[in-house]
């Protein structure tokens, strides 16, 4: 059985071009990064712990050559000034301090602020675990938030036969 976070790479590489800037706004391990570096021109990766980066990097030397980022990811606007596709993987760093996740408002917030500079059929894809308490807290605003959007097509792709499983939310221009 696939898991979630395999159908968000699929809407991602369906929507990517060569030429694309690629934003992964929660390095983490550095998986997603990963997965796209090869695909994009420039790959940009936020994270606001250091053992993020040094993770990914330990794992992946390759991404040394992408823009990996110590700060918020509600930061975006500092660093780029539009981009073509972008990943929120959201939760905790696996194999991290469990307690330091992401958070309502700055997920809210950067997702605002990358909507913003979202460019023209680019995609924003969202993967919301609900397994935890942040997790669900965060959740329910980002539904809250995505009902409000009249600029992008918001998207729900869940697995109906999982409880508590993850889901996808895929923001499109």
């Amino acid at each position: 059985m696939k898991k979630i976070i395999h159908y968000a790479h699929l809407f991602i590489q369906q929507q990517l071009k060569n030429n694309a800037i690629f934003v992964d706004f929660t390095l983490g391990n550095g998986h997603d990064s990963a997965k796209f570096f090869h695909e994009v021109q420039s790959l940009y990766a936020f994270d606001i712990q250091e053992n993020a980066i040094k993770n990914t990097l330990h794992n992946y030397p390759f991404l040394c050559n992408a823009h990996l980022i110590l700060d918020s990811h509600e930061n975006i606007k500092r660093y780029i000034p539009n981009f073509d596709a972008g990943i929120f993987n959201l939760g905790y760093l696996p194999t991290g301090d469990k307690s330091i996740t992401t958070n309502v408002s700055s997920t809210i917030n950067a997702l605002n602020n990358a909507l913003d500079i979202l460019n023209p059929d680019g995609i924003i894809v969202v993967v919301v675990y609900i397994g935890h308490e942040n997790g669900k807290h965060e959740s329910e605003a980002l539904l809250e938030y995505s009902a409000t959007l009249k600029s992008v097509t918001v998207s729900k792709f869940e697995l109906l036969n999982r409880k508590n499983s993850p889901y996808i939310l895929v923001f499109q221009k």
